[in-house]
């Protein structure tokens, strides 16, 4: 028999899993050469010998040989690559003040593993009044975002996390104001002046 299959679940790293321990009364199960450790996705039924690398759930089949004692064995054991928790970093541009609690966010993410990119989009931000002001706080509202992977990546191997806030600056806009013009005859009062 086979027995006492390692988990070998992870967290996602662009790298294969490394192979399974497990325990067998079968004497050629101490030899590699006759053991046969077999992967495939838990949705699916075909079996190859490579190793995953992407999130997901996965089943590890071993195999081993009979020899003049025992017969074949092999046994199963389920395991997952989870997604890796990364953080965004969230800017809000300064702006000018408009009248409106609108802001403009913008992201970005180190995935810590070299040559793979993450690009986010379709975050939006409330400031928390319309008013000018300097260090603002703005709500996030990751809704929306949308999370795309850059030559070679693929968004699904990665969780992002969005901070709830940040701050920004409306900054204060000038007025001109602008008196209509008016006539005054001679020995009559000052008109009213309107803007």
């Amino acid at each position: 028999s086979v027995t006492g299959i390692s988990d070998i679940s992870k967290e996602y790293d662009g790298t294969g899993v490394n192979a399974p321990t497990f325990t067998t009364t079968n004497d050629r199960g101490t030899n590699g050469s006759n053991v046969t450790i077999e992967y495939r996705k838990a949705d699916e039924d075909t079996y190859t010998t490579e190793k995953p690398k992407d999130a997901g759930s996965y089943v590890v089949r071993i195999t081993v040989e009979a020899d003049s004692n025992y017969k074949k064995v092999s046994a199963e054991k389920e395991f997952t690559i989870s997604p890796k928790k990364v953080n965004a970093t969230v800017s809000v541009a300064d702006r000018a003040y408009n009248g409106t609690k609108t802001a403009e966010v913008t992201a970005t993410v180190d995935t810590g593993i070299a040559g793979q990119t993450l690009t986010i989009t379709g975050l939006t931000g409330t400031f928390a009044d319309k008013n000018a002001g300097t260090g603002k706080i703005v709500a996030i509202n990751s809704t929306s975002a949308v999370v795309t992977g850059g030559t070679g990546t693929n968004a699904g191997n990665y969780k992002v996390t969005y901070p709830a806030t940040t701050t920004a600056n409306i900054r204060s806009v000038a007025l001109t104001v602008k008196v209509k013009d008016v006539e005054k005859h001679i020995g009559y009062e000052d008109p009213a002046f309107t803007y």
